[in-house]
């Protein structure tokens, strides 16, 4: 109870009011004194008085932590999850849950929601096993908890930011047209105009409405939002998702055939990366420009000297920070560029045995969009091509129905003309 009185009289003098500015008929200024010293047990009909005139929700009152205190727990545990271990991470997540029943309706509250909701979602996107382990797996209720509570706080913006997260995690479970109308209902907020951060967050969900339209097929939406986002951007002089929405482009142009404007376009991201000096920005980049000259350009030798340039960027002190799943996922991508272009070049039986020991990983509790999907599965109709060139024709034959069979949910994208066209090949 020794808390009780500890927040009255903080939060009193936060509001610069004096114990006589907070007694009326209903509690004395010597209770008052009283119960802030700690001398007197008061009943729950006193302390909403108290509430009342200080004109806070009781559960401030009652809540067992200061908010320097709050502060101090937020931001250890915003340190600790910079280190990207799920188990520490699962460890925090805990301490934070269980918080929560001593804590009133303030804005360190409302964080700690949202933080909840963000690195639980984190572990269920990415860390799947790890995140059974949770004792409270409901991200979802934390993300409309800390909404709620911004609203309250008048800090919209901030509620915004939190829309885009469930937006997200509406593409990623391919309930695309539900990500679209979170969106779409988001955008109406007439919040954006006065501020930065809350631009930044337009930015974001104009990015995430094009991946949704162009997962759905529909590409002259998805191009028409992407360019949106780019001139508001521009306009705004906020960069916070050039690199994706840019590439987003140079793909949509790559797959209609339109060449240049994706070279273009690939040339600003490369122009932008090299600004920034961002490290995992140059390790994506080049895994674009590897498929887009190996898969598009048919530029093999040039698609070769990035996969080297790639490798030898790896052993530097620079990505020394890459947790071992992360250099094992760009590994397996770099073979896999590889073998693709050996098929291209007609090395069959080379690709061969670097596609059988390269098994790319796709996740089963999340659904990855027909973009990524395609990039994932696209290979096995490299190594159906392979065996059919070998005179393994049955084992080839399976291997493109099975694939074609797949990418056939994604008829729009140039993966699936593929993907026929080998099917075709090995069925002649």
């Amino acid at each position: 109870m020794e808390h009780i009185g500890k927040n009255i009289k903080r939060i009193r003098q936060e509001k610069n009011m004096t114990i006589a500015d907070l007694a009326n008929e209903h509690i004395s200024a010597g209770m008052i004194s009283l119960i802030e010293n700690n001398k007197t047990k008061p009943s729950i009909d006193r302390l909403q008085h108290i509430a009342t005139n200080l004109n806070v929700p009781l559960s401030d009152i009652l809540g067992k932590y200061s908010r320097e205190e709050l502060r101090k727990i937020i931001q250890t545990f915003k340190e600790k999850a910079k280190l990207n271990d799920p188990e520490m991470t699962i460890e925090q997540l805990e301490k934070l849950q269980n918080l929560l029943p001593h804590l009133g309706e303030m804005y360190e509250t409302a964080i700690i929601h949202e933080l909840i909701a963000r690195h639980t979602y984190f572990l269920f996107a990415l860390h799947p096993e790890p995140f059974k382990e949770l004792s409270n797996q409901d991200w979802k209720y934390h993300a409309e908890k800390a909404i709620s509570l911004f609203n309250q706080l008048q800090m919209e913006w901030r509620a915004l930011s939190i829309k885009v997260l469930l937006a997200n995690a509406s593409a990623l479970e391919a309930n695309y047209e539900e990500a679209i109308e979170i969106v779409d209902k988001a955008l109406k907020e007439d919040i954006f105009e006065d501020n930065k951060d809350a631009q930044a967050t337009y930015i974001d969900l104009l990015y995430i409405k094009a991946m949704s339209l162009e997962s759905l097929g529909k590409r002259e939406e998805a191009y028409a939002i992407a360019q949106k986002a780019i001139d508001y951007m521009k306009k705004h002089f906020i960069m916070n998702r050039f690199f994706e929405i840019n590439n987003m482009v140079a793909l949509l142009l790559y797959d209609n055939f339109r060449f240049s404007e994706a070279r273009k376009v690939a040339e600003q991201v490369e122009q932008f990366v090299t600004l920034t000096e961002n490290d995992e920005l140059w390790l994506d980049m080049l895994f674009n420009q590897i498929h887009y000259n190996e898969f598009y350009e048919e530029n093999f030798k040039r698609a070769y000297e990035l996969i080297d340039q790639t490798k030898e960027a790896l052993e530097t002190e620079r990505y020394a920070h890459l947790a071992d799943y992360q250099i094992k996922d760009v590994h397996t991508f770099l073979k896999d560029a590889k073998a693709r272009c050996l098929t291209r070049e007609g090395k069959y039986e080379q690709a061969i045995p670097i596609f059988e020991n390269n098994e790319h990983f796709i996740p089963e509790h999340i659904t990855m969009n027909p973009v990524d999907t395609s990039l994932r599965i696209i290979s096995k109709s490299y190594l159906a091509r392979c065996y059919y060139r070998v005179g393994k024709r049955k084992e080839a034959r399976k291997l493109a129905y099975d694939t074609f069979n797949i990418l056939s949910d994604y008829p729009h994208t140039s993966y699936y003309f593929f993907a026929r066209e080998v099917l075709r090949e090995v069925t002649r």
